[in-house]
């Protein structure tokens, strides 16, 4: 019998882009749950063809779960994609690279590794002025789709816009699949939030339309006459547009109404989920909106302005409320309307989605 340091791996080496996530942690975004529910439980072992490496920076986050069929791997931040990341795969003998936040490192090629690409939406284009490096972010978006492998969106919307986009790249390169919502837990509701609230659950930037959100809820008020009713921001904010945001006198007119809160547990975000009059969503644009298909999975009322993706949820979720206008949306809040029952059969389940990814990886051997 030959010694452990001696016998050959058969298996194929899978690198994983991390990103700054440590598996474990709270999620903050929409590409961190991506990569926590999917990988977090490990693989549940699908395949023993496979050798999974989670490559990540940030913080050595001591207390994450131990996932003993995933190899995790700290990196330095500074140059981790450029340099780091593929140097130490190389080193791995990685085949397959998985990039979730649809970057691809050029020495990932170099290296004739194989790849697979993460696009989530192309707002960086649409809405150019929202975002710090939005040239940075077509040029490398632009290379990773005529440089990968294969390429996986998240709704038939993000899929056609690169048909439209870019036609050369050819369509049995792109693969759709839906990512799970089915994280959440549903449990008994307590008492703890007395007072009726709307909520609004993502990240706090220019791309999530947070003015118009304001201007609906004070809409609403003078409408309504409703002198109880909060608004509840859920999630982390960009610093610089927060402070800017603090500044304006709609917010400063409002913000005895309205609560910010973040780093919610799950069982936290269930709560506000199925105890809030509606969920708000009035985003510029959505490859795929997390907070909007969790909350429609567990019932919780949802109200959302006319994006192509929200269209292609209805299909799924008939109680789902598009408004056409504002008007529409003012309606729609002054409605005291209950949740609905837990929705059930959706394809929008972690277990398909990592089965999905795996059958991808398994066809770039």
């Amino acid at each position: 019998m030959l010694l452990p340091f001696l016998r050959k791996d058969t298996k194929i080496r899978v690198g994983l882009d991390g990103g700054d996530y440590p598996l474990g942690l709270p999620v903050k975004n929409g590409i961190q749950r991506l990569v926590a529910s999917t990988w977090g439980q490990g693989v549940n072992n699908p395949t023993d063809s496979l050798k999974i490496f989670y490559y990540y920076f940030g913080r050595n986050h001591s207390a994450k779960q131990v996932i003993t069929d995933i190899q995790q791997i700290l990196l330095p931040k500074k140059l981790f994609s450029s340099f780091f990341l593929p140097f130490r795969m190389y080193w791995d003998k990685i085949r397959i690279y998985v990039g979730f936040s649809g970057v691809l490192p050029p020495f990932v090629r170099l290296f004739r590794i194989k790849s697979i690409i993460c696009i989530h939406d192309f707002a960086f284009m649409k809405y150019p002025a929202y975002f710090q490096n939005a040239i940075k972010m077509k040029w490398q978006t632009e290379y990773a789709l005529y440089g990968a492998d294969k390429i996986v969106v998240f709704s038939d919307y993000i899929k056609n816009d690169i048909y439209s986009k870019y036609p050369t790249i050819p369509k049995d390169k792109i693969v759709r699949i839906y990512p799970g919502s089915d994280h959440l837990k549903l449990k008994r509701i307590s008492k703890s939030i007395k007072s009726p609230f709307f909520i609004y659950v993502g990240v706090i930037k220019p791309m999530k339309n947070i003015e118009k959100l304001l201007e609906l809820f004070d809409s609403y008020i003078k409408l309504s006459h409703d002198s109880l009713s909060k608004l509840v921001l859920l999630g982390s904010h960009e610093p610089i547009f927060f402070e800017q945001l603090t500044k304006t006198e709609l917010f400063s007119k409002l913000k005895h109404r309205l609560l910010f809160k973040s780093n919610l547990e799950d069982t936290q975000l269930v709560e506000y989920y199925r105890s809030a009059r509606a969920v708000l969503n009035t985003s510029h644009d959505e490859g795929f909106c997390y907070p909007v298909a969790e909350a429609l999975r567990i019932g919780a009322r949802v109200i959302v302005n006319d994006l192509p993706l929200y269209n292609e949820f209805q299909k799924y979720y008939p109680a789902i409320t598009i408004a056409k206008d504002e008007d529409q949306f003012l309606a729609a809040m002054g409605r005291d309307e209950k949740p609905s029952n837990p929705i059930g059969a959706v394809p929008f389940t972690w277990s398909t989605f990592r089965d999905s990814m795996l059958r991808v990886i398994s066809d770039c051997i």
